[in-house]
């Protein structure tokens, strides 16, 4: 969605104002509450509790980059409003926004994929992933039970 938005931008064409507001809202409430919402309240205080010296730095990094999530996501919003206003004048914000949270996420999405989770298998007894798994389902009904059906 924000790829093809980002294509429309450059090309100097109109992008549904209610789309953008959809990307803002997917991006606040999958990204930011239910994805790393689970991580931060159920998986990073488990693996803080190992005193292996790599994994803090992993989990350091990692709530780094959660916060320039935030940023990113805010970000977007503000482009998103000035857009809404000026299109015009906004699609170089928005266009730009998009290049980063483009930049950003394969990285990120690498780091938890082949450092996080494989940091987790290996430390956390099988009992404590299931405590984290249920902990990771009790997430969706706080958000809403049709969160990712929506999006």
């Amino acid at each position: 969605m924000a790829f093809l938005a980002d294509e429309r931008l450059a090309d100097g064409k109109a992008v549904d104002a209610e789309m953008l507001r959809n990307l803002v809202q997917f991006m606040r409430m999958f990204a930011e509450q239910c994805h790393h919402g689970k991580e931060e309240q159920y998986l990073f205080p488990a693996l803080t509790k190992n005193p292996v010296p790599h994994t803090r730095r992993v989990l350091k990094t990692l709530e780094s980059k959660h916060r320039r999530v935030h940023t990113l996501t805010n970000g977007l919003a503000q482009a998103v409003s000035g857009y809404v206003l000026d299109p015009v004048a906004g699609r170089e914000p928005v266009a730009t926004i998009f290049r980063d949270i483009a930049a950003f996420y394969p990285r990120h999405i690498w780091k938890e994929e082949y450092l996080l989770f494989p940091i987790a298998k290996q430390v956390l007894s099988p009992s404590e992933q299931e405590e984290i798994g249920r902990g990771f389902s009790d997430i969706e009904p706080e958000i809403g039970s049709d969160v990712h059906h929506a999006f």
